[in-house]
């Protein structure tokens, strides 16, 4: 099932229109304008992570697939684990994405509806690999990243993906020809 909504109450009508034609969904991929504040999923508005697991609950995924810039963060992740007990899998982007990294976050969902398993060994190297094609970098959060977590996890995940972004930015310059 695809939504292509413009307007948020359109958005909100379709998605009620799914949970009573369809119900549950094993995985919701959103392609969508991002940071790490929230999505804007329509032109008329923006809502944040904390909304959209609210709106995604009724469905019921395992996994969640985010095409969109610093969706793979840790602050988003959280707020989908929190707010969506089912859900075990993240995928997205901890930096800012452009179309060529955005196509290769998409060729997850086939994969995955597959119902193949995505090894660590697998994800590894399709990480290198995208990275090598595209400069990307795709990671997969999973609720045991997320149990329990110490005071200082959320700050110290911000501050290592704010460092990871400044490293991806100087060696994407160095290596861009």
């Amino acid at each position: 099932m695809r939504i292509l909504a413009k307007t948020r109450p359109q958005l909100l009508a379709d998605l009620g229109r799914l949970k009573i034609e369809i119900g549950r969904f094993q995985m919701v991929a959103i392609v969508a304008h991002s940071n790490v504040s929230g999505v804007g999923l329509t032109a008329d508005s923006a809502v944040s992570w904390e909304v959209l697991s609210h709106w995604l609950l009724p469905f019921s995924p395992k996994v969640v697939i985010l095409v969109a810039c610093e969706a793979g963060r840790w602050v988003a992740a959280r707020a989908l684990f929190e707010g969506i007990p089912t859900l075990k899998e993240v995928y997205g982007s901890p930096v800012l994405i452009n179309d060529r990294q955005a196509a290769a976050i998409k060729l997850l969902v086939p994969y995955l509806l597959s119902s193949k398993r995505l090894t660590v060994e697998g994800l590894r190297m399709g990480q290198f690999v995208n990275f090598l094609l595209t400069r990307g970098i795709v990671l997969r959060r999973t609720r045991r990243d997320f149990r329990e977590p110490g005071a200082l996890e959320g700050p110290a995940w911000t501050a290592g993906e704010e460092l990871l972004k400044a490293a991806l930015e100087q060696l994407v310059s160095t290596v861009r020809p």
